[in-house]
Formats: C-alpha cells, sequence, structure tokens
C-alpha cells in the first residue's frame, strides 16, 4: 500500500466531518419572524445586544447563540459583522427551547 493510498481514508473522512456541518448551517433556511434565530460570530452577544434582540440561550456557547427578535434584529445582526444569521428553530429544539 502506498503512502497515497494509507492518506485517502483519513483525509476523506476529515473533509466530510468538517464539510458536513458547515454545509447544513450554510444551507439552512433564512429566519422566519418569530423563530428563534441562530447567530454565528466571533462576540454574538455583544452583537445581538447591540441590534436590540434578547439571546435565549446557550449561555456557554462563545461563537454562537439563539436569539429573540423582529425583523429588525435580524437586518442590524446581518449589517453588523454577523458570520451567519440563519433559522435555529431545530437547534432551539435540540438544546431544549423550543
Amino acid at each position: 500500500m502506498t503512502r497515497l493510498e494509507r492518506l485517502a481514508i483519513p483525509c476523506l473522512l476529515t473533509a466530510v466531518s468538517v464539510v458536513g456541518p458547515v454545509a447544513a448551517l450554510a444551507l439552512a433556511p433564512n429566519p422566519a419572524a418569530g423563530a428563534p434565530v441562530l447567530v454565528i460570530a466571533p462576540d454574538p452577544a455583544r452583537l445581538v445586544e447591540e441590534a436590540g434582540g434578547h439571546v435565549v440561550g446557550p449561555r456557554i456557547a462563545r461563537w454562537a447563540v439563539l436569539v429573540e427578535g423582529g425583523p429588525e434584529v435580524i437586518e442590524a445582526l446581518d449589517a453588523s459583522g454577523a458570520w451567519l444569521v440563519r433559522d435555529g428553530t431545530r437547534i432551539a429544539a435540540i438544546c431544549g427551547l423550543a
């Protein structure tokens, strides 16, 4: 077995484990009115506070929070430099917040 063949499977597994979650977040629907919003940013709690939203969870996540707020909060988060602002309904259900 060549060195390339020995590296192929670990590289493939690494790529799948990284690309899968990133694609799931990127392809998540845009936030609906009244639904929890997932915000991913370097300091999401500060961005949410500046946008006028309310963090509903989780409290210990460093780069992501779930937020309550209307369309104006979502637009402010998009404009303020958040990396990703998506519908957080499924994640809220997993976290027990729904």
